[in-house]
C-alpha cells in the first residue's frame, strides 16, 4: 500500500537524520542530554517491531498505532516528571537519590570494582531502596549516568507491564471490551505520569504487569504452563521491593485458580477442555503455596527489622503490620485528608470511594492534587455511563476466573491502603490497582436493546464466546502458542 511505503521512506528519512545530528549532539550538547536522545530512539525502535508483532496476531492494524503514540507519550511524560521532580521539588525526591546511588555504583564498576557499592548516598535506607539503587546503577552501566536516560527507561518498563496486562486481559477476559480497555490503562493520566520516573512505581508496574500476563494465560479458556514463567519472574521481581503487594496478588490468583477448579465457569470452560488443564491448575496452585510461604516470610523480616521486640509468630498480624508501617513510611507531606481504614465489611464501600477517587475536587490544594480530583470525577462518571453494562458485572465474574482474581486484587488492595491521607502519595500507589478497576470497567458494552457488543462492535447477545470468532483465535496467538509452534505442539 502507498501509505505503508510512505511510512517506510519517512522511518529511514528519520534514521538518517538522527544518525547525521549524533555527531552535531556529541560535541554540542550535554551528556546527559544526548544520551537520553540517543536512549528514547532505541527504546522506541527497539519496541515497535514488537507492537507490530502484537497488532499482526490480533489482525487489528489500529492496535499498533495506539500503541505507538501510548508508547511516545509515556516516554515524554517521564520529562514532565523529572521537571516535577527536579525543579518543583528541587530534587527533593526518591528518584534523585536512586540516581545518586546509581551514578556512583556504575563509576565504581567502570573503575573495575566487582561490588555494588553505592556510595553515601543509600546509607542507611531500607534493603528495597538499595535494590533501586542498585538497579539503576546497572542501567546507567548501558545508558551512561544520565538521569534522562533513566528516566526513560523505568518510564519503558512501566509501558511494559500495561502492555503484558493488556494482554492479560484479552487472554484471561476474552469476551471484555478490549478497546475501551487498551485506552484507558494507557492514556489515563495517572497511568502516563506517575510510574514514569525512576522508583518503585515503575519497576512495580513492569512485575505486576508480568504477574497479570501469566495470570491471564492460567485462568484463560485455553490455560498454558507458559504462564508459570511471567507470574514467577513478575513475582521475583516485585518481592525485590514491595513484598506484601506480591502476596496480595498471588493470594488473589490462589482464590481464581480455586473458584475455577471448584466449578466457575462451568458451561463454557467443560466445552473448552478445563478438565484437560486441571493437571496444570492443581501443580499451579502448589506453586502458589510456595510464593505465598515465601512472601510471607519476607515480611517476616520486614516486620522484624521494623519492630525487632513484636511478636512476629502470627502471619496475619505480620501483614497487618507491615502494611501498617509501609503506609506510615509513606504518609508525609502536605495536601492531606481525614481516612478511614477498614476494620469491618460495612467500611469497604467508603473505602473504595476513597482509594479509587480521592482527593475530592473541594479537597485539592494543589494543582497536583486538583488535576488527581478531575480525574476521580472521570473515573465517577466512567462508572455511573457504565452502569448498564457493570450490572453484568456478578454474572460475568462467576464465568470468568480471570475476573475473580481482578476482583479479589482490587479489594484486598483497597483495604490495604485505605488508610493513606495523603493525595500524592494515593495518586502514586493506586496505579498498581486501576489497571484492574478498568479491567472490570471493561466489560461488553450493552446497546439499549439489551445486546451485547465486544470491543470490536459486534453483538454477542446469546453468543457463547462474545468476541468474533477469528479474533479470538488469533488473541490465543499469544507467547504461549508460539512456544507451541515452536516445539510442534500446535493444535488445529
Amino acid at each position: 500500500m502507498l501509505r505503508d511505503r510512505l511510512a517506510g521512506v519517512f522511518a529511514l528519512a528519520a534514521v538518517v537524520a538522527i544518525a547525521l545530528s549524533f555527531g552535531f549532539l556529541v560535541d554540542s550538547v550535554n551528556y546527559d542530554v544526548w544520551s537520553a536522545i540517543v536512549t528514547f530512539v532505541v527504546l522506541v525502535v527497539v519496541t515497535a517491531p514488537i507492537l507490530k508483532w502484537l497488532s499482526t496476531i490480533d489482525r487489528d492494524p489500529r492496535e499498533f498505532n495506539i500503541l505507538v503514540a501510548a508508547l511516545v507519550v509515556k516516554l515524554l511524560m517521564s520529562l514532565a516528571r523529572y521537571y516535577m521532580i527536579n525543579v518543583v521539588y528541587g530534587g527533593s525526591a526518591d528518584a534523585a537519590t536512586y540516581h545518586s546511588g546509581g551514578v556512583f555504583m556504575s563509576a565504581h564498576i567502570k573503575a573495575g570494582y566487582s561490588n555494588i557499592d553505592l556510595g553515601p548516598f543509600l546509607e542507611g535506607f531500607p534493603s528495597e531502596s538499595r535494590r533501586m539503587g542498585a538497579l539503576t546503577g546497572f542501567i546507567y552501566l548501558v545508558t551512561g549516568p544520565s538521569q534522562f536516560s533513566g528516566f526513560f527507561v523505568f518510564s519503558w518498563f512501566s509501558y511494559l507491564g500495561n502492555l503484558m496486562i493488556y494482554r492479560g486481559v484479552r487472554r484471561g477476559f476474552s469476551e471484555g471490551n478490549h478497546r475501551r480497555f487498551l485506552y484507558l490503562v494507557m492514556f489515563l493520566p495517572s497511568m502516563t505520569f506517575w510510574p514514569s520516573s525512576i522508583g518503585k512505581e515503575a519497576w512495580m508496574m513492569l512485575n505486576l504487569g508480568m504477574m497479570a500476563y501469566g495470570a491471564g494465560v492460567l485462568l484463560s479458556r485455553k490455560p498454558s504452563a507458559i504462564g508459570v514463567v511471567p507470574l514467577a519472574v513478575g513475582f521475583g521481581g516485585a518481592m525485590l521491593v514491595r513484598p506484601h503487594m506480591a502476596m496480595i496478588l498471588v493470594l488473589a490468583l490462589a482464590v481464581g485458580l480455586g473458584f475455577l477448579l471448584l466449578g466457575g465457569q462451568s458451561g463454557v470452560a467443560v466445552k473448552s477442555g478445563r478438565f484437560r488443564g486441571t493437571g496444570t491448575r492443581l501443580v499451579m496452585l502448589g506453586l502458589l503455596v510456595v510464593f505465598v510461604l515465601a512472601a510471607a516470610s519476607r515480611i517476616g523480616g520486614l516486620v522484624g527489622r521494623a519492630d525487632s521486640g513484636s511478636d512476629s509468630a502470627s502471619g496475619g498480624n505480620d501483614v497487618e503490620a507491615v502494611l501498617e508501617e509501609t503506609l506510615q513510611r509513606s504518609s508525609q507531606g502536605g495536601s492531606s485528608f481525614d481516612t478511614s481504614p477498614v476494620r469491618s465489611p460495612e467500611q469497604v464501600p467508603g473505602a473504595v470511594l476513597s482509594v479509587l477517587l480521592r482527593p475530592y475536587p473541594w479537597e485539592a490544594r494543589s494543582a497536583n492534587a486538583l488535576i488527581s480530583a478531575l480525574e476521580g470525577l472521570f473515573v465517577a462518571g466512567l462508572i455511573v455511563a457504565s452502569w448498564r453494562s457493570l450490572k453484568q458485572l456478578p454474572g460475568l465474574i462467576w464465568r470468568t476466573p480471570f475476573l475473580v482474581f481482578v476482583a479479589v486484587y482490587s479489594l484486598a488492595f483497597v483495604i490495604a491502603f485505605s488508610n493513606i491521607g495523603n493525595a500524592g502519595i494515593l495518586a502514586r500507589q493506586r496505579v498498581q490497582v486501576f489497571p484492574f478497576i478498568m479491567t472490570m470497567l471493561a466489560v461488553p458494552t450493552v446497546a439499549r436493546d439489551g445486546s451485547r457488543k465486544s470491543s470490536g462492535g459486534q453483538s454477542t447477545d446469546g453468543v457463547a464466546s462474545p468476541v468474533p470468532e477469528p479474533m479470538l483465535a488469533a488473541d490465543q496467538l499469544g507467547a504461549a502458542a508460539v512456544v507451541d509452534h515452536a516445539f510442534g505442539r500446535a493444535k488445529p
